[in-house]
Parts: C-alpha cells; sequence; structure tokens
C-alpha cells in the first residue's frame, strides 16, 4: 500500500490462523489514558494488498492495521497459558500473539494571539 513500508510477505504462514490479543489504549494530548480496550481474534490476511486483518471473536467484525513493518513489530509471540481481557474478564487460553497499541491524542493548536 502507498505511504506503507512493504511486509515480507513470505513470512504470512507464521501469521495466517493464529489467535492474536489485541490491548488497544488511547490517551489524550497530556499522556492521560481515556479509554483501553482489549479483544482477540484470528488473523485472517497478511499481505501489502489488504494490510493485517484479524477476525474478532464471536463476531464477523474485521479489526485491520496498515501493512507496515511497524505493525508487525508490536506482533509478539506470547507464552502459553490464560490470559484475561479487561474490562470484560473474558479468558482467552493459549493465544498464539498479543499486539499492545497506544495511540496518542496530538496536543492541540495554540491559538494566535490576534491583538
Amino acid at each position: 500500500m502507498k505511504g506503507f513500508p512493504d511486509l515480507d510477505e513470505s513470512k504470512a504462514r507464521e501469521y495466517l490462523g493464529k489467535t492474536i490479543l489485541v490491548d488497544v489504549t488511547n490517551l489524550d494530548h497530556k499522556g492521560n489514558v481515556e479509554r483501553r480496550r482489549m479483544w482477540f481474534g484470528t488473523i485472517q490476511t497478511f499481505s501489502n494488498r489488504e494490510g493485517i486483518r484479524v477476525l474478532l471473536d464471536d463476531s464477523e467484525k474485521l479489526c485491520w492495521f496498515p501493512p507496515s513493518t511497524e505493525s508487525v513489530g508490536a506482533i509478539r509471540k506470547v507464552d502459553p497459558g490464560m490470559y484475561e481481557l479487561k474490562p470484560s474478564g473474558k479468558v482467552i487460553e493459549n493465544p498464539d500473539f498479543l499486539t499492545i497499541l497506544t495511540y496518542q491524542e496530538p496536543s492541540p493548536k495554540k491559538k494566535r494571539n490576534e491583538g
């Protein structure tokens, strides 16, 4: 995709069909937590054309990540075990991967002093 680095599509087999936990935190412009969400699903696509798409558990909704090395770098293998999704309390057993993403709002533009 234009504007994103290329994924190494030869590694798609490592990701396709695997379970991933997604942990997203939204921060305000000062760095304060506004919202935290966690969900999990199955990786459906891993390509430069379609990006990284995750089919969310118990849903037909897709979560999308851009096809960038930054996105892949945020995905890491996890040890087997039980993982609790907060704040729902739902537990997932033995996921393959985890990604932790943080998005921070930009600082508001300062108004010009017109005087």
